[in-house]
């Protein structure tokens, strides 16, 4: 139970707190995309105030015409942009500020856990750039702070086919558990990005970028123990300390005669993590555990792309492959006492590797239409997730012993549609962009535990995916 928490929680406060949840979305699947100021923008420069407002519609779900879960992430973003002279050379300094407010309710679901979510992230943004009109060279950072809090209502707890696994664990969660529980999140990251564009021949210029990022959380849960044993009973907490490194590099080719780019990225990321259960105080003899033990992450992996500037828009293509490996060594805390003497405890522990194999396709255009610039934007992502856990499970203390096989495969499809508008007015430039992801995801492989018994098939329909912009420039 621990270790799925553990997951759970990773996997929740990243995907959910991300100041954009598409790209959190495309770099889980090979495509991570980092931006940097280019040689065109730098000749081009000239003093712009920009204001973006977005609202993520991320996911909503009707059952018999009601609406029983959503996820939303409204925000909004202020930057400048604004030319540098430097000596002989010509530059750009570009600033930003962002804040999103994430919100997820599936109180109204069928769901065995609910939950209340709110928060907000904030992210500040900076890039500078130098040129000689030929060769450039510029860095940056972006910093990130995260807060969410939610109340957590656990209706059903796992149980398995096997009835010693239930007897020996999944009976007693309901009591050191409870059902009602509080869930907080605080996050920071810290980003340095350095990038370079280099002409090597009178028709060909290579570009290089690599960016580091730094993040630490500690999701925490608060929740009541109501177990046989009274002094682990009461106000209880477990928290998840996390530290993450991402390393990004990538290295294009750019034929600028044939308007073409091949480019090649790589990147590696690494998380670690350990539990903290800070048992009550006990004398003369400490009753529960101080640590639940933890577990890592690495991925490395990387992506080939090749784009091809068209008259009035770009083509280009994408093929990515990564492996996943990691390992975990966690503890239930001490869930009650056999005749008050003998603790019950169980742990699990074990490897899981994978692999995450994708493809992209993306189609863009560039048309004026009656006074306004329309660009649309069509992107189909494919990835094949396969993973596989092996370990043992330690009942009671190493008593019994339960192996582990645990197989997670998903054929996951991603198809976004996004059209862009925009009017110029003289030093104003006014825009709407609407983006809409039609996700897919299959579950291909079985699993002996569940979560939850099954519900009573109802009438059900989805929306979300859609993303809208609106964004004002101004110019002078």
């Amino acid at each position: 139970m621990t270790g799925l928490l553990l997951c759970f929680i990773w996997l929740f406060s990243v995907t959910l707190n991300a100041q954009s949840s598409l790209k959190t979305l495309y770099s889980a699947l090979n495509f991570p995309a980092e931006r940097s100021i280019t040689i065109s923008e730098v000749r081009q420069a000239q003093p712009e105030i920009n204001s973006r407002f977005t609202y993520l519609d991320g996911y909503r779900k009707y059952r018999t015409g009601d609406r029983a879960l959503y996820w939303a992430n409204p925000g909004w973003k202020g930057s400048g942009f604004m030319p540098l002279d430097v000596a002989e050379f010509m530059g750009a300094l570009q600033v930003g500020y962002s804040e999103t407010y994430p919100v997820f309710s599936n109180q109204q679901d069928q769901s065995a856990i609910r939950m209340e979510v709110s928060g907000v992230s904030r992210k500040m943004d900076v890039q500078f750039a130098l040129s000689d009109g030929q060769a450039l060279l510029g860095g940056g950072f972006d910093a990130t702070m995260t807060d969410v809090r939610s109340p957590v209502n656990i209706l059903e707890y796992p149980y398995s086919d096997t009835p010693r696994m239930n007897r020996f664990l999944f009976d007693w969660l309901p009591l050191t558990f409870g059902h009602q529980q509080e869930f907080e999140h605080d996050g920071s990251s810290f980003s340095p990005t350095v990038f370079a564009t280099l002409p090597t021949s009178s028709d060909a210029v290579v570009s290089l970028q690599y960016r580091y990022v730094h993040s630490s959380g500690t999701p925490a849960f608060f929740y009541t123990n109501a177990s046989n044993k009274e002094a682990l009973q009461g106000q209880r907490r477990m928290t998840f300390r996390s530290n993450g490194n991402r390393n990004y590099l990538r290295a294009g080719y750019i034929r600028p005669k044939k308007r073409c780019e091949i480019s090649m990225a790589v990147f590696r990321f690494r998380l670690a993590t350990d539990i903290d259960n800070h048992p009550p105080e006990t004398t003369p003899i400490l009753l529960d555990f101080t640590s639940l033990g933890g577990g890592n992450i690495d991925r490395l992996g990387g992506n080939v792309r090749w784009e091809q500037i068209l008259r009035s828009g770009k083509l280009a293509l994408g093929v990515g492959y990564s492996d996943i490996t990691g390992s975990f060594s966690v503890t239930t805390p001490v869930l009650g006492y056999y005749d008050d003497l003998l603790p019950i405890s169980h742990g699990v522990s074990g490897t899981f590797s994978g692999t995450v194999f994708s493809q992209n396709i993306r189609i863009q255009g560039d048309v004026n239409l009656f006074g306004f610039t329309v660009a649309p934007d069509i992107r189909y992502t494919h990835g094949f997730v396969d993973l596989t856990m092996n370990g043992e499970a330690a009942l009671e203390f190493n008593l019994i012993s339960e192996p582990v096989y645990q197989p997670l495969q998903y054929d996951v499809h991603l198809l976004e549609g996004k059209v862009a508008i925009s009017k110029q007015l003289q030093r104003v430039r006014l825009g709407y962009e609407v983006t809409q992801l039609l996700p897919y995801a299959e579950r291909v492989d079985s699993s002996a535990i569940r979560l939850g018994e099954p519900k009573r098939p109802t009438e059900l329909s989805h929306r979300g995916g859609r993303l809208h912009t609106i964004t004002f420039s101004h110019f002078w």
